[in-house]
């Protein structure tokens, strides 16, 4: 009986992200989802309430990390999520469901605007972490154009329909 001892095989080095080819539109899909992130943000920081609740504050401030700083190297299978750029730890200061039933000071429309930016922000990273070609291609200047929309249609017609010293009827 003989035993061979096979060799190992050779593992394959991690691609140099200095070297691999930048994605067509990238940069220029990026700047654009850091200045919507911006401007989303800023939105936030102006609704009424004290100054640096969690909205005003920590949401506005996570929102303008998380778009800001997406990376298409972040990446994973198209089976696994990955983070693009945004650790669960940002994605987790996203998630304002539980805070807003409490918001008093906002009225149901700044409510929903406010589902809908975070809703926006975090399928940026997930866009960006599973496919970033699409993502630069497609996927982050529809979400930045929805994400614009939202906060220039929605927080527009919030402020004109809702008078926030009145109880809404519903």
């Amino acid at each position: 009986m003989s035993l061979y001892d096979l060799p190992r095989p050779a593992a394959v080095p991690p691609a140099d992200p200095a070297t691999t080819e930048p994605i067509p539109g990238q940069e220029a899909a990026l700047e654009t989802a850091a200045a919507a992130g911006r401007r989303a943000a800023e939105w936030l920081r102006s609704l009424p309430g004290p100054a640096g609740n969690q909205i005003t504050g920590d949401l506005a401030d996570a929102v303008q990390e998380a778009t800001a700083g997406l990376d298409p190297a972040d990446h994973d299978d198209v089976d696994w999520y990955g983070e693009g750029g945004v650790p669960q730890a940002l994605r987790g200061r996203l998630d304002v469901a539980y805070g807003l039933a409490t918001a008093e000071q906002l009225s149901p429309a700044h409510k929903a605007v406010i589902v809908a930016v975070t809703g926006c922000v975090l399928a940026m990273p997930k866009a960006v972490a599973n496919d970033p070609i699409t993502a630069a291609e497609e996927d982050l200047p529809a979400l930045c154009a929805m994400l614009d929309s939202t906060v220039d249609v929605l927080a527009a017609a919030a402020s004109d329909v809702y008078d926030l010293g009145t109880e809404h009827p519903c």
